[in-house]
């Protein structure tokens, strides 16, 4: 059953890629995209798997000792909520619905074309956030939301709230501030240069993260393969030009690729594939707009990129979570 939802989300990111105008109206087109969404993790949420199960289990004995004070936004406010309904199923679809509407408004904020909001659902980091690592995949999402609006120059109370927010729900997301400045310039560089040194000192430090599950595989010099090639797919999308419009770009791609580089060579595998995937996230948006930019006559390229996010979930044997 899920392996069907996720191909009818597909379907309709086919379906925008190649008529991106066929819902005109933002309005309906949110309402379309949040109930696709929603059958999507009603159907999900029908069974726990393993990590999905200790969050379950978690939310009835929660305490307030300093392993969940220093991230309450999922220990404690699903604890909170499991007292309100004693039903862990609709804790999951509440926690859902908000991830929604921050990861919504933050493709809304990239000005991200129609069909990537569904084939950012197909994205197998998000795939697997969902149903494997959920409270980084919670953090990341909200974090992206904060991204976009320094990415559009819109910083401010909400920026802000939504970073603390994400920090607050893992508290690994602190090490990507470096993203959120990446586009600076000038004296200003400076400081961005101070926080990518800070987030480095963390990485190293990290060794003792409490959450090491991963895929399953030890992939971690994929990613960091991955991300070089994300710098040069960037210059070869143009044409192999370098372009002074798409800076911002090559700065935010080469501060991940040094961040999954450092995460790679001082913690071990599973922690350093939670970096990447972190990581893919905040650049997925930015990839989308890419491809949109410059094949925007060309349906089958979106579709290519729309179906490449969700083939890792099959190549590496991870089909088995739509068991």
């Amino acid at each position: 059953m899920e392996t069907l939802i996720y191909l009818l989300v597909g379907l309709f990111g086919i379906v925008f890629s190649v008529n991106p105008q066929l819902i005109k109206s933002s309005r309906v087109f949110f309402l379309c995209w949040l109930f696709a969404y929603l059958v999507l993790v009603v159907i999900v949420r029908r069974n726990f798997d393993v990590d999905i199960g200790t969050y379950a289990k978690e939310m009835e004995s929660i305490n307030f000792s300093f392993y969940y004070i220093t991230e309450p936004v999922v220990w404690l406010g699903q604890s909170h909520l499991y007292a309100l309904t004693e039903n862990p199923y609709l804790v999951f679809i509440f926690f859902d619905f908000m991830v929604a509407l921050f990861l919504y408004f933050a493709l809304a904020n990239f000005n991200s074309p129609k069909w990537a909001f569904f084939s950012v659902l197909l994205f197998f980091p998000v795939v697997l956030g969902m149903q494997n690592i959920y409270r980084q995949w919670v953090a990341s999402v909200i974090f992206l939301y904060s991204f976009s609006l320094f990415w559009t120059d819109r910083a401010g109370v909400r920026s802000y709230g939504a970073l603390f927010a994400s920090i607050l729900t893992h508290n690994s997301a602190a090490i990507f501030l470096p993203a959120l400045f990446s586009r600076l310039s000038g004296a200003k560089y400076l400081f961005f240069f101070g926080v990518l040194i800070l987030s480095f000192f963390a990485i190293f430090f990290g060794k003792d993260f409490k959450s090491t599950a991963n895929t399953g595989a030890d992939l971690e010099f994929a990613y960091l393969i991955l991300f070089g090639f994300l710098l040069a797919i960037t210059v070869l999308l143009d044409r192999a030009k370098i372009k002074i419009s798409r800076l911002r770009e090559y700065r935010l791609f080469a501060t991940l690729f040094l961040l999954v580089g450092c995460g790679v060579l001082s913690l071990s595998s599973a922690i350093a594939e939670r970096l990447a995937m972190f990581s893919l996230i905040i650049a997925y948006p930015i990839l989308a707009d890419i491809i949109e930019d410059r094949f925007q006559e060309v349906a089958v390229m979106r579709i290519v990129f729309l179906t490449a996010g969700f083939v890792p979930i099959w190549i590496f044997g991870l089909a088995d979570i739509f068991l």
